[in-house]
């Protein structure tokens, strides 16, 4: 794929899981396709309930978290897992059509490990995945296991 040619790392997940969630079905069909190029093995939920019920048979390094779903929202979603011993240290990116100044604060603040901005540009988020794992402690910890 040519758009991912440029800062391309084959092996940047390491064969980790990745939990996608998110309720369209395009957005998940992208996240999903670009991380397991860079060998990620991914799950998927629509809404963050149905993420919390893979999360009670699964460990994923990270999570990619919408924040605007039905059913259970991605801020309810996060409220959860940091609630939750067993999943409070996994890090959860924030992945969100909101991109209004102060926006990017309020997740951070929120307790999301990292940011990124819908619509889902391949080649952009591609570099970006692979910028936010390598300033992130917890994820590159996390998938280096």
């Amino acid at each position: 794929m040519s758009y991912l040619r440029q800062d391309y790392n084959a092996n940047l997940f390491n064969n980790s899981l990745i939990l996608i969630v998110d309720d369209d079905p395009s957005s998940l069909d992208i996240v999903r396709t670009l991380l397991e190029m860079r060998n990620g093995r991914t799950l998927t939920a629509v809404n963050g309930k149905r993420a919390l019920d893979v999360l009670e048979n699964h460990t994923p390094a990270f999570i990619v978290c919408d924040i605007s779903m039905p059913v259970m929202d991605g801020w309810d979603f996060l409220k959860s897992v940091r609630a939750d011993e067993k999943l409070a240290e996994i890090p959860v990116i924030a992945l969100t059509a909101h991109a209004l100044r102060g926006d990017r604060e309020r997740v951070l603040e929120a307790g999301f490990s990292g940011y990124m901005t819908k619509p889902i540009i391949p080649r952009v988020f591609a570099v970006e995945i692979k910028d936010l794992v390598e300033k992130t402690p917890a994820i590159r910890v996390r998938i280096s296991s």
